[in-house]
Parts: structure tokens; sequence; C-alpha cells
């Protein structure tokens, strides 16, 4: 399934607030869109779900406007998580989450025994089963986000819609939220679109990031395309701060995998560390110096990292040897060509001596890797 805007333009009034947007979502993503207040966020995603109606393009699922649509269709394929809070304080979790299957159900609403078990699905997604029973006013901020997620996912949607769905959450829910909506786009191949305000959530857990201004697209493609000092500037008007494309906060935590193994040095892997665990790959990286920004976010990210020791300098570069030799992809991150990172050279000339498949980053999309990566590995 795709979501396409064609030209899209919305008038509050006699106000433009949304101009010729052109955009393409696909199933099994999960899209940020980010900006200023004002730029235009809501009003996109109204658009895309049909609460609102443009005055001039069309917004097609596959090949129909979603705007020719009857509700109960469209409720079938889409899904929306809106700011609001329903008014359900005195309801129970499960009966609130059973609500999502008003497209299914007969007039008297009952539920049949699949309308339970996609209750139950969509509450197990969200981690939130053990809330069945509770009544929705005894839930915290965050509990709360996760049962009306999981309200939104008992449609069994192939789109699902998000207004700001980690505001007013603490950082622990905020994280838990993100990791959530990531794992059930690539579970579910679904196309999951939300708006945020944390450039930093959406560059570790969306797979692509629309920026917005003055209701118009600035800028469109991966986390590493566009959060791009020259662009953030522009659009919040930050001419004073510049942006560290390695990130002081958190990193997603991915797992040690033999199978593929980057060759990295001087922060040139933590783009790629970043791309494969957001796609839920796992891999091993080195040869790095331990305090290189490369090993700082790699440990992080629980990855497999050889450091180098620089009292047993062949020890190591054995040890990578070894590990290129069990390796079934390696990707060159394009590390300085340096006496520094000599060492990396020769993982580099090992691999290919092996008969490894090389990535080479700077020659291939940085959108393009995982598709590389996967059909490698299903060779």
């Amino acid at each position: 399934m795709m979501l396409r805007v064609e030209n899209i333009s919305v008038k509050y009034g006699k106000k433009i607030v949304l101009k010729n947007i052109n955009i393409t979502f696909e199933e099994g993503t999960l899209t940020g869109i980010v900006g200023p207040n004002g730029s235009g966020k809501s009003t996109f995603l109204k658009t895309l779900a049909a609460l609102l109606e443009p005055y001039e393009g069309v917004v097609y699922v596959d090949l129909k406007n979603i705007h020719k649509m009857s509700r109960k269709e469209l409720a079938k394929i889409m899904s929306v998580v809106l700011t609001e809070r329903p008014d359900v304080e005195l309801l129970k979790v499960k009966d609130l989450v059973a609500l999502g299957r008003y497209p299914y159900t007969g007039l008297l609403g009952r539920l049949s025994k699949r309308d339970e078990e996609a209750v139950q699905e969509a509450l197990r997604l969200v981690k939130a089963d053990h809330l069945a029973d509770r009544y929705f006013n005894e839930l915290s901020d965050g509990e709360k986000q996760k049962v009306l997620i999981a309200r939104a996912l008992a449609q069994e949607p192939r789109i699902l819609i998000l207004d700001e769905p980690t505001t007013f959450l603490d950082i622990r829910h905020r994280m838990e939220i993100m990791a959530i909506l990531r794992d059930i786009a690539k579970r579910k191949n679904i196309i999951i679109i939300a708006s945020l305000h944390e450039l930093d959530l959406a560059s570790k857990f969306c797979d692509k990031i629309i920026i917005m201004k003055d209701g118009h697209i600035v800028a469109a493609g991966t986390p590493e395309e566009v959060l791009q000092e020259e662009v953030l500037s522009q659009v919040y008007s930050l001419d004073n701060v510049g942006v560290w494309s390695a990130g002081p906060l958190f990193e997603i935590k991915t797992f040690p995998d033999n199978r593929i193994f980057i060759v990295a040095g001087a922060g040139t892997g933590v783009k790629i560390y970043r791309t494969l665990a957001r796609s839920g790959f796992g891999f091993c990286t080195g040869l790095l110096y331990e305090y290189d920004v490369d090993a700082v976010v790699a440990k992080t990210m629980n990855a497999g990292v050889l450091t180098i020791d620089e009292e047993n300098v062949e020890h190591s570069i054995n040890n990578a040897l070894n590990l290129i030799s069990r390796s079934i992809v390696v990707i060159d991150s394009g590390f300085p060509r340096t006496r520094t990172y000599r060492h990396n050279e020769k993982l580099i000339e090992y691999a290919r001596e092996l008969g490894r498949e090389i990535i080479d980053v700077c020659k291939i999309p940085m959108k393009d890797i995982i598709k590389e990566i996967k059909k490698v590995l299903e060779t």
C-alpha cells in the first residue's frame, strides 16, 4: 500500500496554510513530521486523515482519493490518534480499545471472537495487555497514550496517523512510545506518520523525516539527509546554534551480529549504525580507538565493537580479521585514508581477498544501504 500526496493546498478561510505539498509514504516506514509551531504539521496530518478537505490537490491511497471514500471504508485502512484526549475516563482499558473495532461490528456493536482477538493483539503490540482490566482514569499519561494507540491499532489499519504522540510525556515514555511505533511499522508493514517536536527522537527512530515551515515542505528524506545545520538554521532561525550529527543523548540499542562488519572511524560510522538499528539489524564494527566517536556511539548501542589495544596492535588486527572471516557483508564507511586508520585499510583488503561483498557508502546512497544488505544476506 502507498499513500501519495499530489499538489495539496489547504485554506482556513482566505488564508492558505498548506502550499503545493507533494510527498509519498511507503509501507513499513515510520515518518516524523517536524517544524516550528504554526508550520502546518497538524493541518497536514488532518488533511491526510480526510478530516480536512484541500481546495487543491488529491491524497491517494493506492489509486483511491481518500476524500471520496466513505468514513467506514476509510476506517478499515486508516486510524488516527489526535492530541485531544477522549472523555472516556470511566471506561476499562479493554472496552476503550474495543471501540476501535467499530468499522467491523454490527449495529449493536457486539464483539465477535475475532474482534476480541484484535483487541488483545493491539494491547500486546503496545505492551499494555497487563492494563486491560484497569480503568482509563487510573493510568499515567504514558500508559494512556499506549492505550489510545492500541485503540487505533484495533482497527487493523494499513496507515496510522498520530499528532504529537509524545507531547507531555517524560523521556522514558517518549522513547518507549517511539520504539513501539517503529517496531509496529516494521512488524505489521504499515505506514506510520507522526508529528513531533523532538528532533533528537525523530533522528533516532524515524526512517524518514519531513521538515515543514510556513505551510510547505523544506526538506524530506532520511534523518541523515535532512537534519543538516543549514536546513535547521533556516527552519528554526538558529543562526548561533551548531548541529552535532553524533548527538548527545541516547541511541537505539541493537545487538552484535557477526554477519555484518562495518569498517569505520572518525565518526564515519555513526550514520550507518543508526540506519541499521532503525531497520532492526545488529552489527559489529572496528577497528576503533577507544574514544573515537564511532566507538562511543556503537558501544552505547550495544553493538559488537573492536577497539585498538595500542600495546598489542597486531592482536587487535587479528581479532578483526577473524571477525571479518565470519562475516557476510563488509561495509566501508569512508573512514579517512590516513596513517591513523591504516589498520582499517588492511581489513578492507582482507575482505576483498576473501571475496566478501563490500558495500562502499561513498558510492551508494545511504537510503539504499539496507536494500543492498538484504540482497546479500538473502542470496
